[in-house]
């Protein structure tokens, strides 16, 4: 188990809390994890920062309930950061995403402690991005403190998750990535039929084009009563989750890396790496 590491998991009543816990738990000790409940984002973002300064472990591994980590995630990602130069504060690799279809850039976001003052100086004020830890990170590497993007794949991403959740997510995604809107519209229709997941993502999608106002990255922001639609498709919402174990994340991402061709959407995601200090 690793000791210099604090853990914050950051939740907002995901089904999978429970699942991703359990995964984290047997690479860190539990005295070393918290739990956190904050909106808006950004306001997670700051409380996930003072835990850290106030623990004062070497690193901050930033954490959101529904990532399913691999049973290496925690050594591997600190044994990266380690060979790293000092001036890296931000230290990353993918985690395969169910709405992307492929591993993307992501999550677990692990932090060098000493650099978290200096950080919380950055993160942008609620309403004005959809990106407030990833704007936090571009403003560090601006005077010095770059982050890093591995090609590690940590685990799997939005799998398992509440209908209402994958309502919100699905709206946001058409909001924050839209270089990707026509990817996630047909990925999701082509799906939809074997896998309701993604006709309630489709639902999401369609309300945000719609929609011209300002997006908040907020659970509260999408009032959205789903019952009506649930039942008129045959659905309700999805019970407790049971226990995920770590065979469950193993297989997934076999599935997914046994395939033998790959669209032009996945290809740009393989052995990218990227460092803001590249010159």
């Amino acid at each position: 188990m690793r000791n210099n590491v604090t853990v914050i998991i950051r939740h907002t009543n995901e089904r999978t809390l429970g699942a991703c816990l359990n995964l984290l738990s047997s690479q860190v000790s539990s005295n070393n994890i918290q739990i956190i409940s904050e909106t808006p984002f950004s306001s997670a973002v700051k409380k996930t920062f003072e835990i850290g300064i106030d623990y004062n472990k070497d690193w901050t591994l930033a954490i959101d309930a529904d990532i399913f980590v691999t049973n290496d995630c925690i050594y591997t990602l600190v044994s990266v950061a380690e060979n790293l130069e000092d001036y890296f504060f931000e230290i990353q690799g993918r985690i395969l995403d169910k709405f992307y279809g492929v591993p993307r850039g992501g999550g677990p976001h692990l932090y060098r402690t000493k650099y978290l003052k200096e950080a919380i100086k950055f993160i942008p004020k609620e309403g004005t991005s959809l990106r407030p830890e990833s704007d936090t990170y571009d403003k560090m590497a601006e005077i010095g403190y770059h982050y890093y993007f591995g090609k590690e794949v940590y685990g799997l991403h939005d799998y398992e998750q509440f209908y209402k959740d994958i309502y919100r997510k699905g709206f946001l995604h058409a909001k924050k990535h839209w270089r990707y809107l026509t990817h996630f519209e047909k990925f999701w229709f082509d799906n939809k039929e074997t896998d309701f997941d993604f006709s309630v993502a489709l639902l999401g999608f369609e309300q945000a084009q719609k929609f011209n106002g300002i997006v908040y990255v907020d659970r509260n922001f999408f009032p959205m009563e789903l019952t009506d639609f649930l039942e008129k498709n045959g659905h309700y919402e999805k019970s407790n989750l049971s226990k995920v174990d770590n065979l469950f994340v193993a297989t997934e991402l076999n599935k997914f890396f046994q395939k033998t061709e790959l669209k032009e959407f996945e290809k740009q995601y393989f052995n990218y790496v990227k460092r803001s200090d590249a010159k």
